[in-house]
């Protein structure tokens, strides 16, 4: 009986046990499945309305069941939030290794409207079993970083970069000891003592890039022996004077401190005993051969190796980087080779990138590159090398090559026998050289093309529709500087969609229609030409230089469909007639609009005051007549509200000089507050200079000679640094200062002009020096958005590629300004 009962016993015991089991896991389904810990809905109700979310991506935080909120992950024992990904996704993707960066860049501002705004709540400590936090890519507005975050103790995972944070680093973060993955890039955050990373014992990815830090890289990083990542790029003020703390790093794979100063750094042997480095990147260090120099390295998994832009002469002292034959990407551009490369650069066959340029490897031979087989991109601009190019060409690889810059050079020769056998070719750069004869019908086979650049050479002859009917993917087209033209076909629309075409120079004879308009015209209007109604019709380039071919007619109708176009040279050719007010209507998205050196006439039309995004202005050496018209289209607003500039408010440089512009300057000038450099020289100009160009803060150069002004020159401000006399010459109604006259009742001056054009000539070339650094400074701005003084290390960074061709862009119209002033 006993033992009856104690079965029984047992048998509801485990009943027992089976039922309680059964209602705590209903239960735990229940907060699983149904709905969240309501207090932590709460603490994230309440974050949310923290934030300003222009784009409703938290549109799904409603209801009981936050775990199924979008970003939110819950435990799947307990139910409790361990993971909140808030990360802008819209942004992550951006590929920086694109050749044609602003449309990259484009994008990437365009996705930035999805940031979340506002502020961190501390309703965010309710989470206390958080594990994973994810901001990045947001917007907030320059808040500092809340110290509060330093209580989530079960963090393993932080990522606030890119997100605009202000301040001081809280050093409480430290406390984090959790914590695995910690970035904070990108932000404009500071520390002035590092020492508290030392405390994060359990960190294996460290990226503190793009910070505001200043002093010595922290040796307690040493205490950070799991770390397998660490990124301290982009820091300026940041150096190091000894790498003793590498040594404890044994697991590190990435290493990059490009931008730190180690020109005085001892212990470069530790550096060679991190035997698992895949990734070491350190460019703008200050190294030398000297610096340098390692003994021994245990660099079996290096694959990627960037030193460049150091101070290099002889590569020999890089000895035992010749002897890495894991190596695939190597990066030693813009140093100071002047010698053959080590011929143990031949074994290195595992290497796809190899990045030489900006150096002075005048000496180099093709066989120096003849077992690099699997090369994918090959750059050597900017080295003096000389030679036949078919010669130097022929023991490359044509089947796997995908981008090649031989650009800035003294090859000579043609492209004929080889430009058809490169046909994975997707970037071609061939600017700066000596290369001569036509463009070979083989070049079609190039199919993959994205960037074709044949310009500041001695090509010759035609480009037909049977030279490109196969570029698909063209996008970036640079024929400058050569005797080309288009054969022309009205019935054929190219397959390819230009963003950047630079034809100047080219002795072209008429516009050329068929490379300018683009198969995106006729994907919704089903038409064969531009002769569809204009709210139809669209081209997809944004940078087109015509410039220097001695065109005529009216001013180019075919524009009127290019309104994506930031940039419009049509310098130095014969266009005349009016420039027609569509421009200030359709082209709204201009940054720089040069016209100089033309015969265009009449009245400057006042629809150019609708270009809001407009920063360089140049009209010069035209036959513009009547008054300048008022820029700013908000003027009488501004008697009560200056700070309202409106439109043109971001023009940086203006040149109306040697036209038949007459009446005064207008008072709008002087709320141009960017405005760099104003030439409104060799007019017709009266009345009396505004006083309110005293107040243009960064006007640096300004030119008013040769006019009909009177009266006495402005005071203050910035006009008292431009002291040289001759900006005023050619007006004897003027006095003041700088003028040697003073301002009298009677005031005659008389002043001798046998010196103007002479004097003319050196004041136009400085300005168009002015100009090119305008231009490119400006075109840093093309895209906007980067005042946020955080951001602009990734926004240069981004801009890599296409600063090489703008730079050449505006090398290129340097040289020929300074050519005229010799005229």
């Amino acid at each position: 009986m006993i033992k009856i009962k104690n079965i029984l016993s047992a048998f509801f015991w485990v009943l027992f046990l089976i039922q309680g089991r059964t209602l705590a896991t209903n239960e735990e389904d229940t907060r699983v499945n149904s709905s969240c810990i309501p207090g932590e809905r709460a603490a994230l109700l309440t974050l949310k309305a923290g934030f300003f979310d222009p784009k409703n991506r938290l549109s799904s935080w409603e209801g009981h069941d936050c775990c199924s909120w979008r970003g939110i992950s819950c435990s799947n024992a307990t139910g409790h939030v361990i993971k909140l990904d808030l990360r802008n996704t819209h942004s992550q993707n951006l590929d920086v290794s694109v050749v044609y960066s602003d449309v990259a860049l484009d994008r990437w501002i365009t996705d930035m409207s999805y940031a979340l705004h506002g502020e961190i709540r501390s309703s965010i400590l309710s989470l206390q079993y958080l594990k994973y936090l994810d901001l990045s890519y947001n917007d907030f507005s320059n808040a500092t970083l809340p110290d509060f975050i330093s209580s989530l103790k079960e963090l393993r995972y932080l990522n606030l970069s890119f997100s605009n944070f202000d301040g001081r680093i809280p050093p409480k973060l430290g406390n984090l000891s959790n914590l695995q993955y910690l970035v904070l890039s990108q932000n404009n955050l500071y520390s002035n003592d590092l020492a508290w990373l030392g405390h994060l014992s359990s960190l294996k990815h460290l990226d503190l890039s793009g910070l505001a830090f200043s002093g010595r890289i922290p040796p307690q990083l040493s205490n950070l022996s799991r770390l397998q990542y660490l990124d301290l790029s982009d820091i300026e003020n940041f150096y190091c004077d000894d790498l003793s703390w590498l040594a404890h790093l044994f697991y590190l794979k990435h290493l990059d401190l490009s931008y730190a100063n180690l020109s005085h750094a001892i212990k470069w042997e530790r550096l060679g005993m991190l035997p698992h480095l895949k990734n070491l990147y350190l460019s703008y260090c200050g190294l030398n051969d000297t610096i340098f120099s390692l003994s021994y390295v245990n660099f079996t998994e290096l694959e990627n190796f960037d030193l460049s832009w150091n101070e290099f002469s002889n590569p020999v002292s890089l000895n035992w980087v010749w002897n890495i034959t894991s190596l695939v990407y190597v990066d030693f551009s813009a140093n100071n080779f002047d010698a053959r490369l080590p011929s143990a650069l031949r074994n290195m066959n595992s290497i796809e990138s190899l990045y030489l340029g900006l150096n002075n490897l005048m000496d180099m031979k093709p066989s120096d590159l003849k077992n690099l087989t699997n090369m994918k991109v090959l750059y050597l601009n900017d080295n003096h090398i000389t030679g036949d190019i078919t010669e130097f060409i022929k023991d490359l690889s044509p089947y796997g090559l995908q981008s090649l810059k031989l650009g800035w050079n003294n090859f000579y020769g043609n492209l004929s026998g080889w430009i058809g056998r490169m046909t994975s070719l997707t970037n071609l750069g061939l600017f700066g050289n000596n290369l001569s004869g036509p463009v070979p019908l083989s070049i079609r086979r190039l199919t993959q093309l994205i960037e074709l650049n044949l310009g500041g050479n001695g090509f010759y002859g035609v480009i037909t529709r049977n030279h490109l009917s196969k570029m698909t993917n063209l996008e970036i087209f640079d024929l400058s500087e050569n005797s080309l033209t288009f054969i022309e076909d009205a019935n054929w629309l190219p397959p390819f969609r230009l963003i950047y075409a630079d034809f100047s120079s080219c002795r072209l004879g008429t516009v050329p229609h068929c490379v300018i308009k683009n198969a995106s015209a006729t994907r919704h209007t089903h038409m064969r030409s531009f002769s569809s109604p204009e709210s139809s019709l669209s081209s997809s380039i944004k940078m087109l230089n015509l410039g220097y071919n001695n065109l005529s007619g009216r001013f180019p109708m075919i524009l009127k469909w290019c309104n994506n176009l930031v940039l419009l040279a049509l310098e130095n050719n014969n266009f005349s007639g009016n420039v027609p007010a569509w421009v200030g209507r359709r082209l709204a998205s201009l940054r720089i609009l040069s016209l100089r050196y033309n015969q265009f006439s009449g009245t400057i039309p006042s629809q150019l005051a609708e270009l809001s995004q407009l920063q360089i202005l140049d009209l010069g050496q035209n036959s513009f007549s009547g008054s300048i018209p008022h820029l700013l289209r908000t003027l009488k607003q501004m008697h009560s509200a200056p700070q309202d500039i409106g439109l043109l408010a971001g023009l940086m440089n203006l040149n109306l000089s040697r036209n038949k512009l007459s009446g005064n300057i207008p008072k709008s000038v002087g709320y141009l507050q960017l405005l760099e450099s104003l030439d409104l020289s060799n007019n017709e100009l009266s009345g009396t200079i505004p006083s309110s160009l005293s107040a243009l803060t960064f006007l640096s150069y300004l030119n008013l000679s040769y006019n009909n002004i009177t009266g006495k020159i402005p005071s203050g401000h910035q006009l008292q640094v431009l002291d040289n006399p001759s900006i005023y010459e050619g007006n004897p109604g003027l006095c003041g200062f700088p003028l040697l006259n003073e301002c009298t009742k009677n005031n005659t001056s008389e002043h001798d002009v046998s010196q103007k054009e002479t004097d003319d000539g050196l004041v136009s070339f400085y300005f168009h020096v002015g100009v090119t650094v305008g231009f490119l400074f400006g075109f840093c701005l093309v895209f906007g958005a980067l005042f946020k003084e955080t951001w602009r290390m990734a926004y240069f960074r981004c801009l890599d590629n296409l600063y090489d061709r703008v730079y050449e862009f505006a090398f290129e119209i340097g040289v020929k300004y300074a050519r005229e002033t010799k005229m």
